[in-house]
């Protein structure tokens, strides 16, 4: 997630020279927050596997892609309350933008959370049959 949030604000919007304050900073922040993200995904999926929501020998990639498009609209929606006050002039078209790519982002993050359980419960398994 932090790879395509770079992308997006780095090389295709090149707003990153705008955030005046230190890129390092706001670099190491960002990362730190991707981190927690990610954490959080994993507890959210461990959430509803308890819940059996999501069954454990089903795929868990549709389900979980779904949860981070939903968390992408709700971060969208809260990062744009929160920086809409610090913006100048904002058009509409760039705001529906950034939300449609943070459901991308999210989105992204849900995927790669069910990719490292699904990975992980195929080596579980090979273990459990002695294959590994």
């Amino acid at each position: 997630m932090f790879a395509l949030s770079y992308l997006w604000h780095g090389t295709i919007l090149n707003d990153l020279k705008d955030i005046g304050q230190d890129l390092g900073l706001y670099l190491l922040f960002s990362i730190t927050g991707y981190l927690l993200l990610g954490l959080l995904y994993a507890v959210l999926q461990l959430g509803l596997f308890r819940m059996d929501w999501i069954d454990a020998k089903e795929n868990p990639v549709p389900k979980m892609m779904f949860s981070g498009l939903c968390m992408g609209v709700i971060m969208g929606c809260v990062l744009l309350a929160l920086t809409l006050p610090l913006k100048g002039r904002v058009q509409a078209e760039h705001v529906w933008l950034d939300l449609a790519w943070q459901v991308v982002e999210q989105g992204m993050g849900g995927l790669f959370a069910a990719l490292g359980m699904f990975i992980h419960r195929v080596n579980a398994n090979l273990e459990r049959e002695g294959a590994l």
